[in-house]
């Protein structure tokens, strides 16, 4: 699998002096390494080390530099998700600001995904800030974060407005607690009678 950055595109904004660009250029030759390997488990492995080393100032100009393809395939996701285990404010302000529909529902759900299991609360709320948040982040995104603790998504959830995807959520979480702790799903149902 070859990677899609080209090595003569021109330089990301914000890239002034030539040891900037040649780190970035470095960077973005590491990928190339990664993405060339054959076996897809090393392959990943190597992808994921890449994401991994590149220092958070330069994580914005390297998502610049990367194709549509790569920013929602393997480099981009696991670079995404790193960025945001790091800087989850500066990560989902770059996800929120993407004006490509397509990829803007695919990044703010790896935003998503990735916030929440470091904190989902805080993920959560971003999630509901989002204008039109119930058709950018699919009731699936949103059951799969509140999977990553059910008890404090509760709450949460039963905070928000009724809609019916918040009702299946609810639902949904009410199931998969009482079969985890009924004791903590009978606490939580006592409180709303």
């Amino acid at each position: 699998v070859q990677t899609r950055v080209a090595a003569g595109s021109p330089p990301a904004q914000g890239i002034e002096d030539t040891s900037e660009l040649a780190r970035l250029r470095e960077i973005l030759g590491d990928l190339e390494r990664a993405q060339s390997i054959d076996d897809p488990i090393a392959r990943a492995e190597a992808t994921s080390d890449w994401a991994d080393r590149i220092p958070s100032d330069q994580i914005v100009k390297v998502m610049a530099r990367l194709s549509a393809l790569d920013l929602v395939g393997d480099p981009g996701t696991l670079l995404l998700q790193h960025w945001t285990k790091t800087e989850p404010a500066a990560a989902s302000a770059w996800a929120a600001g993407q004006r490509d529909r397509s990829l803007r529902e695919k990044v703010i759900t790896t935003v998503a995904l990735a916030w929440a299991e470091t904190a989902l609360a805080d993920a959560l709320k971003w999630v509901w800030s989002l204008p039109d948040n119930e058709a950018t982040v699919p009731a699936g995104t949103r059951a799969e974060m509140a999977g990553n603790d059910r008890a404090l998504a509760l709450p949460l959830v039963a905070s928000q407005p009724a809609s019916p995807s918040n009702d299946e959520l609810i639902l949904s979480l009410l199931r998969d607690l009482s079969a985890e702790d009924p004791g903590a799903t009978y606490e939580w149902l006592r409180q709303w009678s």
